[in-house]
């Protein structure tokens, strides 16, 4: 049998049967990984569409990752009022605008959040020294006349928006 020779000028004969071996032993590995990334990949989006579905809003924004992000705007903070439309006290952005208000020349720092149970929820308001807690009229929802309010009043608007809103919630700042 003569050497065949394929339409790229390949000499199938000369090659070593290692290469095959190794070429389907990449194209499993490749395949693998894509399967592992994959499954990771849905999981993922499994995981927000179920939360989407179930109206689950609880993804917290870690410390660090504000402390990060608010690096690069430092400078925009001085003298502004802070609104937190979607925090409380247990809140890494509440915590984060408290510890730092007087190294960023805050003037105020205010924080609603929603009960969805629909009792009434309360609204905070630090201005460096002491935290007041007011009763809302209504749960907190940031759609609400009351929270409408202290955003129009307000400098700044910063928060993680409920993921299940967000549309809503970017119709509100404007």
């Amino acid at each position: 049998m003569a050497n065949r020779t394929d339409e790229v000028g390949l000499n199938l004969a000369r090659l070593s049967p290692y290469f095959f071996f190794i070429f389907l032993l990449k194209i499993l590995l490749f395949t693998k990984v894509c399967d592992i990334y994959n499954k990771i990949y849905m999981v993922r989006n499994i995981n927000l569409t179920k939360a989407r579905r179930a109206k689950n809003d609880e993804f917290y924004t870690q410390y660090k990752d504000i402390e990060a992000e608010c690096q690069h705007y430092i400078q925009h903070f001085k003298n502004q009022w802070i609104y937190l439309p979607c925090d409380d006290e247990n809140s890494n952005f509440w915590k984060y605008f408290v510890d730092h208000f007087k190294e960023y020349g805050l003037k105020r720092l205010t924080a609603t959040h929603i009960n969805l149970d629909g009792t009434s929820s309360y609204r905070l308001d630090y201005d460096g020294s002491e935290t007041l807690k007011t009763a809302l009229e209504g749960n907190g929802d940031f759609r609400s006349d009351e929270c409408t309010k202290i955003k129009d009043e307000c400098d700044m608007v910063i928060t993680n928006p409920p993921f299940s809103l967000f549309r809503e919630f970017i119709k509100w700042l404007e």
